[in-house]
């Protein structure tokens, strides 16, 4: 399920069950603040917009009944686009819609329900989308995070969106194509200098693989900062896994926890 702030319509994060294409409502901690500050001063400022809302509520439904129609020819740029023009940052239409809709697609695929053409030509619809972004990320030299795929890992799209969302925060991220070899990944980390790189996992079978690159990470660079990601990180890290990273994306706080890294990376960039 995806959650989302009543007020200022920002995405928050993600709850059990992740693969469900369902809106759920709550209140971001920046509006929470604010919800504080109304009831010292006895003003209250805090007024849902249903109608972003429902507008909300309809995009989501109208991407998961083209899938569930076997419609593979939804335009995903007019509905981002339909998405902003009602007021909703890209990189929340990123994250907090189209993420989570291809994880969708994924668990129908999983349970037989699609056809593996469908969910390739969904996920190519979306690359086609996403092309003139990713074009506009390769066009800065600097990068502060790099991005792997983990051992097989080709669910790409997760890297590219919180690359798009980082450049939001004033960070450029780039992601490795999925055939990168771990010691191809060792080369890039010598000839760029990144302050962070991020390990993405989308199955539970990636998560030890993930591991060992991490201690070996740790060891070539012991200033870098490891962040993990992916969908199998969401769903079945374990504390032991955790503690090899310094930086665990929280499917709770998404947005809350892309600021925490950011500020990782600053402080990182700032003791180099």
């Amino acid at each position: 399920m995806i959650n989302w702030c009543s007020y200022c319509h920002s995405f928050i994060g993600e709850e059990q069950p992740f693969e469900v294409l369902q809106i759920s409502h709550g209140i971001c901690p920046r509006c929470h603040a604010q919800f504080e500050e109304d009831l010292d001063t006895g003003v209250d400022t805090m007024v849902p917009d249903e109608a972003k809302l429902t507008s909300l509520r309809k995009l989501v439904q109208a991407a998961s009944d083209s899938i569930n129609h076997h419609d593979a020819d939804m335009d995903f740029r007019q509905w981002t686009n339909a998405a902003v023009s009602s007021g909703i940052r890209e990189s929340d239409v990123l994250i907090g819609l189209l993420q989570p809709l291809l994880a969708h697609v994924g668990d129908l695929f999983a349970r037989g329900q699609i056809s593996v053409a469908l969910e390739h030509k969904v996920t190519s619809r979306v690359e086609d989308m996403l092309a003139d972004k990713l074009a506009d990320l390769a066009a800065t030299e600097h990068v502060d995070m790099v991005f792997f795929m983990v051992g097989g890992n080709t669910h790409t799209l997760g890297p590219v969106f919180y690359s798009m969302a980082m450049k939001e925060q004033g960070l450029r991220g780039v992601s490795l194509p999925e055939t990168t070899s771990v010691d191809e990944l060792f080369a890039c980390l010598d000839e760029v200098k990144p302050a962070a790189v991020g390990l993405s996992a989308a199955l539970p079978d990636q998560l030890r693989e993930a591991e060992v690159i991490a201690r070996e990470l740790r060891s070539r660079y012991p200033d870098l900062l490891l962040a993990l990601g992916g969908y199998a990180a969401k769903a079945s890290a374990t504390d032991e896994l955790r503690a090899c990273f310094d930086f665990v994306a929280d499917p709770h706080a998404t947005k809350e926890s892309l600021l925490e890294l950011k500020k990782a990376i600053h402080s990182r960039m700032a003791q180099a």
